[in-house]
Formats: C-alpha cells, structure tokens, sequence
C-alpha cells in the first residue's frame, strides 16, 4: 500500500488498496503487507489483517468487457514524441471510479511484446495520443473511440452508484470461472462520507450466465433487501461506513423476500437512470472530457485532497 501524504486519509487509503485485491486474480493479488515503522503500520496492518480471511476466501476472476483503455508509454522507455503520462493514472482511476465496468487497460509496450492484442477488443478509447498500435487497429476494422462516454455503447457496468457516491464507493468483483456467481467488494475509500444510497449490480456487466440472481452479505449470509428488476438489474441500498470494507455475493435464483416494506424497488432504481428506472444514456456517468483533455481532472472529494 502506498503512504497518502496525510495520516488521516490512512485508513482510507488501506481499505482501497485492499479492496484491489480481485483485480489480480486468478493468478493473485497483493496478499502482503510492507512494514515501514510508520503510522501506516499503525493504522493500515489492522484493516489488512482483519480482512485477510475474506481475501483468502476470494477466487474467480475480475471481469472483462470488449472494450480497452489505451495507453501510450512508449515515452517511457525514451520516445521523446510520445504520449504524456503525467495524468494517465489518475485519469484512469477516475474513469473507473466514474464508471464501474470491466475494461481492459492495455499499454502500448504490452502490444509491441505481443501480450495483448487490440484486435481482441470491439472498441479502443486512447487515453494520451493515437500512435501507429492504434493506426494499425483502426485500419484493420477496428473501432477508436474519441470521448470516454461512448464506452457505454461497448461494455456494460456491473455496478451503477447513486451520483452522490461517486467518488466515495468503489466495487471490485470476482466473478466464479463458471459463471454461475460472483463475490463482491464494497469499499468506502474515504475518510469521512459514508456511502448511504442505492446500487445496482448487473448480471450481463459481471459476465454471469443468463438467468436470475440475487444478492447475499457474505459477512452474516442473509439475504440482501433487494429488488430485481425486469432487466435483470439487482437494486438493493448500501450503507457503508467511511473506510470501511464489506463484501456481498452474488448467488443463483430469486431473492425469496425482495419485496419487503422498505426494500428498494423502482423509486430507489430511478435515483440510478431515468424517469423509467433504465440507466440514463443521455448523460452517463463517464467523464464527458476528451482525451487530450484528460489534464484537466475534476475537482477532488474534500476526503480526497490529494486524488
């Protein structure tokens, strides 16, 4: 875990890091912790261990989408006329926190040793500059995007947070290799605004086979008060603590108690789209800034100073 510059957003920054952990999966994610002898110790190895049996419990794989963020790093390894990369990363965090979807982050260097191939994907958004990867993509039928927004016509998110919280949650699933389920990592990434609003958790975004779901709190595995809607959309509310960790699964079958008094239904599902309960396409939740606008990053969470 990286040291934030100010003590108080540890805690914060503990839960996002290991809330990460599914993005590594099958092959792992970052299951240790480094001891400096610095608050960190203090306040950071206490959340790790108290959630380490949970991430021992993980297992699947982070879900993927036929889309790709691209990123030039040729500037990296010395090519002066190559894309800046002074943004890129939080740039990239933005993107994701803004819209929670499986893309694929793919470097040019990844390209030129042959472990990614753009032909793999429906669709390419380039983050600092078109180079000749993407040239060479683009003439061989392949789709380059110019605004963040037009991700939402090539994937689909597996998670829609209410406007207010975004920024504040982020969701990082790992999906069963048989497709059959998911477990689910909330995480409150700040250090003092809870997440109090609905969310919704999309079945065809997490790359579930077809059929209906329902969601669990793997913590006391009860049923979460939920309602699915007819798209198959799971709406359920979630009250999460700053800098705090939960995690739910995403089981087979109905929900046997979704429609209780109080549980969320079409009311808290349109404070998530439009007018109808359907997620607003009009105005999604992707930055709506160009690439070569990427500098220019949106004013940070007051429990964010340094992001």
């Amino acid at each position: 875990m990286d040291r934030p510059s100010d003590n108080s957003q540890l805690a914060a920054q503990a839960v996002q890091w290991i809330s990460n952990y599914a993005m590594g999966l099958p092959e792992g994610g970052e299951d240790f912790f480094i001891h400096d002898g610095t608050q960190k110790d203090v306040v950071g190895f206490p959340i790790y261990t108290g959630w380490l049996p949970t991430l021992k419990g993980l297992s699947g794989t982070y879900p993927q989408q036929p889309a790709a963020v691209y990123v030039d790093f040729s500037q990296g390894y010395g090519n002066t006329g190559g894309g800046s990369l002074n943004n890129v990363q939080d740039e990239i965090a933005d993107l994701w926190l803004n819209y929670q979807a499986g893309f694929t982050v793919v470097t040019s260097q990844e390209v030129a040793d042959g472990a990614v191939s753009l032909s793999a994907f429906k669709a390419v958004l380039p983050l600092n500059g078109v180079d000749s990867n993407l040239t060479a993509y683009q003439s061989s039928g392949g789709t380059v995007l110019t605004e963040p927004e037009q991700l939402t016509q090539y994937s689909t998110a597996y998670a829609q947070l209410d406007s207010p919280g975004v920024g504040v949650l982020q969701t990082v699933p790992a999906v069963a290799a048989d497709g059959t389920g998911a477990s689910i990592t909330l995480a409150d990434i700040t250090s003092g605004t809870g997440y109090d609003y609905p969310i919704a958790f999309s079945p065809s975004g997490l790359g579930l086979n077809p059929g209906s779901y329902h969601l669990v709190d793997a913590a006391t595995g009860a049923v979460v008060p939920q309602s699915e809607q007819p798209d198959g959309l799971l709406c359920a509310a979630a009250d999460i603590g700053p800098a705090t960790l939960a995690q739910w699964t995403v089981v087979a079958g109905p929900a046997r108690r979704n429609r209780l008094l109080g549980l969320p239904g079409q009311r808290d599902r349109r404070r998530l789209g439009d007018r109808h309960g359907r997620p607003d396409r009009r105005r999604p939740a992707v930055p709506r800034h160009r690439p070569e606008q990427l500098g220019r990053r949106r004013q940070p969470h007051p429990d964010h100073p340094g992001r």
